[in-house]
C-alpha cells in the first residue's frame, strides 16, 4: 500500500497547518485507499506551539500579557517534555495576526508582550528558551520586548519611553538593563533570511503587509537605522546587515545584539524535532503547501526545506498553494493553485473549504 505524507504549512488567515492536513487527507481517502500520515509543519511563524502539541512534544502554560496593541491578552509558553527545562515561545501567538485589530499598524504595535513571556519563562526555571520568530504584526525592532527585559530608551527630553515602529527615530540613547534577572540561552527560530536594514530588510520587505504606507515605510526604515546606531553605540557590535536579523520586525536583531542569541532556521529545527526524514522514509509522495508561493517561499520557509528533503530521499512532491506568484515553471513537482485570482480575499475565506477540497480532488497519485 502506498504511503502518502501530508505536510503543509499554514495558509495565512484561512487554514492552520493541522486543519489543512486533515482536509487534504480526508479528501484523498475518498478517492485512494492508501496509508496517509499527516505531518503539519511550522517554520517559525504561526502554529509552532499548536503543531508541537499535535506531536505531543510539549506541555503549555497560559499567561496574561500585553498584546500588540497594548491590550491584555492570553498567550502561551510551551515546555518540552524531554531534556533540561526548555521553553518555547511563539511570537505569532502573542503579537501575531490573530491579535490584529482595525487600528493595528506596523508603526504603532509593540513587542512588549513577548518580553513579558521571556521574563516569565526565565522566572519559571527555563535553562534554554526557543523563540519562534515570524507572523508578527510589529516593526519595533524588538524595543517593546527589550523594555520589559530591563533596557530603557531615552528621548531628546531625557525621558524614558517605549518605542514603536513610528517612534524608533526618537531614541537618543539606550541605557543598560535595569533588571538583575539573568536571561538563559536564547535561540531564535527564523522563517526568513533577510537582514534588519536595506531594501531586502525587515521594513522594506514586510511592513507593507503589516498595513504600512510607502511613506511610513521610509520613515520606519530611518527609525530602524537610528535604533541600530544606538545599539552599536551601546555594544560596539553591528548585526544590522547580517542574514536572519530582519525576522519578526527586527526582533531577531535585538535578540542577537542584546542577548547573543543564536539565530537558526525555524523549519530545519522543526523538521529535525519531529524526525521528518524518518517520517517520510518509504513514502510514494509528500504533499506540502502554503498560502502564497513566491520568491520568499525559497528564503527560509517550509516549502524550500521540504523540497530539499523530499528530493534527497527521492520522493515525489506535490504542492498545494493558495496563490502561485511565480511566473517560471517549477521543475520536478506539480503545483496546484487553490484560489481564483479574480475573487476577493473575503470571498476566498468564505469558500475556503470547498475550494481546497475541489483542488485536492484534481490530484493524481
Amino acid at each position: 500500500m502506498k504511503k502518502i505524507v501530508i505536510a503543509p504549512d499554514s495558509f495565512k488567515e484561512t487554514f492552520s497547518s493541522i486543519e489543512a492536513s486533515q482536509i487534504i487527507r480526508d479528501t484523498l481517502k475518498a478517492k485512494y485507499n492508501y496509508n496517509y500520515i499527516i505531518a503539519p509543519l511550522s517554520d517559525g511563524g504561526e502554529g509552532m506551539i499548536d503543531n508541537l502539541l499535535f506531536y505531543n512534544l510539549i506541555d503549555v502554560t497560559s499567561h496574561k500579557v500585553t498584546g500588540p496593541n497594548f491590550e491584555k491578552i492570553k498567550a502561551r509558553i510551551g515546555w518540552f517534555k524531554e531534556g533540561p527545562i526548555t521553553a518555547i515561545i511563539e511570537s505569532a501567538d502573542v503579537i501575531g495576526y490573530k491579535n490584529q485589530q482595525p487600528q493595528s499598524k506596523a508603526g504603532s504595535t509593540t513587542s512588549f508582550g513577548l518580553g513579558e513571556l521571556i521574563v516569565m519563562a526565565t522566572k519559571m526555571g527555563a535553562k534554554k528558551i526557543y523563540i519562534s520568530l515570524g507572523g508578527t504584526i510589529t516593526n519595533d525592532g524588538g524595543c517593546g520586548m527589550l523594555y520589559r527585559m530591563g533596557y530603557r530608551f531615552i528621548n531628546k527630553d531625557n525621558k524614558k519611553f517605549i518605542p514603536t515602529g513610528s517612534t524608533l527615530k526618537e531614541i537618543e540613547y539606550i541605557s543598560n538593563a535595569q533588571s538583575k534577572l539573568t536571561i538563559p540561552e536564547i535561540i531564535g527560530l527564523t522563517d526568513v533570511n533577510n537582514p534588519l536594514l536595506g531594501f531586502d530588510g525587515a521594513t522594506y520587505t514586510f511592513a507593507k503587509q503589516k498595513r504600512a504606507t510607502n511613506l511610513e515605510i521610509i520613515d520606519m526604515e530611518n527609525g530602524m537605522k537610528n535604533f541600530s546606531q544606538c545599539t552599536y553605540n551601546l555594544f560596539k557590535k553591528d548585526y544590522s546587515k547580517e542574514p536572519m536579523t530582519g525576522s519578526a520586525g527586527g526582533i531577531s536583531y535585538s535578540l542577537k545584539s542584546f542577548f547573543n542569541a543564536n539565530l537558526i532556521s525555524g523549519i530545519k529545527f522543526f523538521l529535525d524535532t519531529i524526525k521528518f526524514d524518518e517520517l517520510i522514509t518509504g513514502s510514494s509522495y509528500v504533499i506540502t503547501g502554503e498560502g502564497c508561493l513566491d520568491k520568499q517561499s525559497f528564503n527560509g520557509k517550509v516549502i524550500s526545506e521540504v523540497i530539499a528533503r523530499a528530493k534527497k530521499a527521492n520522493i515525489n512532491l506535490i504542492m498545494l498553494v493558495g496563490k502561485n506568484q511565480l511566473s517560471k515553471e517549477l521543475e520536478d513537482f506539480k503545483v496546484y493553485e487553490i484560489n481564483d485570482c479574480n475573487k476577493s480575499f473575503e470571498e476566498i475565506k468564505e469558500n475556503k473549504v470547498i475550494e481546497l477540497i475541489n483542488t485536492v480532488k484534481k490530484i493524481v497519485l
